[in-house]
């Protein structure tokens, strides 16, 4: 039903004289999203319609009809603004008709298949899906899963979410100096890609667990208006996750004994991180206009020093990720490279860039991410490490591996898989810390891996953090600055292209990759593969070889 409610709103939107043209995308843009598509407004607002009312019947406990868009939460408050000034009698009579029955669907459901699942804290403790996220998630696949594969709308693994949580809370307190760690009062914390808030949930889980070990239980109250409703920031550009986000908070804070008192509200703000640009000035609308100009004031002015989430993975980056301000930033970590294809516009290397650049501003800081792994190895990366180098004297990275279209293997040769339901890329966690000694004697940059399942490595993530990685210190090139181990021997590449320098007859060089696509025909012949374990060479790693030979046939 909101497939078809979409598609008419679409139809609607071609009229350019329409309520909805105007009157409700125009609200949209000149407050929230300057230069909003067509069909991005049709997705987001067929995505609100539906699960504002779902959230209503969720939050009040009760059948939704029209009157409820006119009802909806208070600690959303421009969520509550924009939908109590939609006249629905405005709008096409087609449009109408599929809202009435996506009314009449929501009423349908049964209520205990929520209801009796409603706490977030009973869900977060447990491997049970979360009901809210199992509808999302799986209503977006259904959807639209095209738009949820290029903008990374995927749930982060709570194994992944708390080592990195606590390893951001180890860091503050023995790195940074700061007793309190993740709640310590000059702690500014942002989700730079909140999605549904798993990030911003866990650091709020463990506030109230240092809270309970420090004997400061009773003054939780105090932590909750001090810190997660002040210093917790969050930024999203898809308004269901941010609504979402906003409703599994307010739900968690309420299992943990805190009801929102009047005007309270999170600091999650709908905005596209990789837009610097200030709203528009519409003063009828001033819920909309306070969320423009404190995401704004969040970006440019607040005094950030941890920065967090799980940025989207997307290499053919959308026009609305392309804006001039984050291209004009990406220019730094394309310096100085001569390839003809540079492979640096990724959506998650400009949330890097963006956390990267807040970070250049200040004394100290840290950043913890859950990434796309390619910006380790990859060869025309390299300046971008190289920057990041400058900014931040210690650099963790914990490799979790999972490219399964690459092929992948554990070192003993079994398929090694992704931590999340992914095949295309591989991730990693990444931990960039910054902490403003001249000389600090652990400057460096450590690496270790994870290889196997899915559950192996969350089994493995669970209860630790960074204090409990042996970690190997990467000694630094001085050219390449890799991330990683370094698989291919520079050493025999210069000498290979020193001996075939000595050769008058060559005209040109190519390197073909090595690929195990061999290996079934091998088993099935029932012969030997020698190289069964050794892992398939990536298109940039060829490059990077062929430039060394060449380099020394010179």
């Amino acid at each position: 039903r909101t497939k078809i409610l979409r598609d008419f709103i679409n139809g609607e939107l071609i009229n350019n004289n329409s309520y909805l043209k105007n009157d409700i995308k125009g609200l949209f843009e000149n407050t929230i999203f300057n230069d909003l598509s067509d069909k991005d407004f049709a997705d987001a607002f067929s995505q609100i319609i539906s699960f504002s009312l779902l959230f209503y019947r969720l939050n009040k406990r009760k059948n939704v009809d029209l009157n409820s868009f006119r009802n909806m939460p208070e600690y959303i408050p421009i969520f509550r603004e924009f939908l109590s000034t939609i006249n629905f009698d405005n709008l096409d009579e087609n449009i109408r008709y599929v809202i009435n029955l996506i009314i009449k669907s929501i009423n349908s459901y049964d209520e205990k298949i929520f209801y009796d699942k409603l706490s977030y804290k009973e869900r977060h403790d447990t491997d049970k899906e979360d009901p809210f996220i199992y509808a999302y998630e799986y209503f977006l696949k259904e959807f639209d899963a095209k738009t949820r594969n290029a903008r990374g709308v995927f749930y982060t693994p709570i194994e992944a979410v708390r080592y990195i949580i606590k390893s951001i809370d180890e860091i503050l307190k023995d790195k940074l100096n700061i007793s309190d760690g993740i709640y310590g009062e000059e702690v500014h914390i942002l989700d730079f890609a909140a999605g549904t808030g798993t990030f911003m949930l866990g650091a709020i889980e463990r506030a109230f667990e240092n809270a309970k070990q420090n004997g400061i239980a009773g003054v939780w109250e105090n932590i909750v208006s001090d810190f997660i409703l002040k210093r917790l920031y969050g930024f999203e550009f898809l308004i269901v996750p941010y609504v979402l986000a906003h409703f599994r908070i307010h739900e968690y804070l309420k299992d943990l004994n805190y009801d929102y008192k009047k005007n309270d509200r999170l600091q999650l703000y709908l905005t596209n991180t990789l837009d610097n640009s200030a709203g528009g000035q519409v003063k009828m609308f001033p819920q909309m206009q306070a969320e423009s100009d404190n995401a704004y004031k969040i970006k440019n002015e607040e005094p950030i020093l941890v920065i967090m989430g799980n940025p989207p993975y997307n290499n053919k980056s959308e026009e609305i990720n392309r804006k001039e301000w984050i291209e004009n930033l990406l220019k730094d970590y394309k310096e100085n490279l001569n390839e003809k294809k540079i492979n640096l516009d990724d959506d998650y290397i400009k949330f890097i860039r963006f956390a990267h650049w807040k970070m250049e501003n200040a004394e100290k800081g840290i950043i913890g991410i859950i990434v796309n792994n390619s910006f380790i190895s990859g060869v025309t990366h390299r300046e971008m490490r190289r920057k990041l180098m400058q900014t931040f004297d210690e650099i963790y990275i914990l490799d979790l591996h999972g490219n399964v279209n690459k092929g992948e293997k554990c070192p003993d040769g079994s398929m090694d898989f992704n931590i999340f339901n992914i095949k295309e890329v591989g991730v990693c966690i990444a931990l960039f810390v910054k902490t403003g000694l001249k000389n600090n004697k652990n400057k460096g940059i450590y690496f270790n891996e994870v290889f196997g399942t899915q559950d192996y490595k969350k089994n493995y993530l669970i209860d630790k953090s960074i204090t409990d990685e042996k970690w190997v210190e990467l000694e630094d090139d001085k050219k390449w600055h890799w991330f990683t181990k370094v698989k291919s021997n520079e050493k025999y590449l210069k000498e290979l292209g020193r001996f075939l320098k000595t050769m008058k007859n060559i005209k040109a060089l190519d390197i073909l990759p090595y690929h195990n696509m061999a290996i079934p025909k091998y088993e099935a012949l029932g012969i030997n593969y020698p190289l069964k374990n050794t892992p398939p060479t990536t298109k940039e790693e060829a490059i990077w070889a062929r430039d060394i030979i060449l380099q020394n046939m010179r």
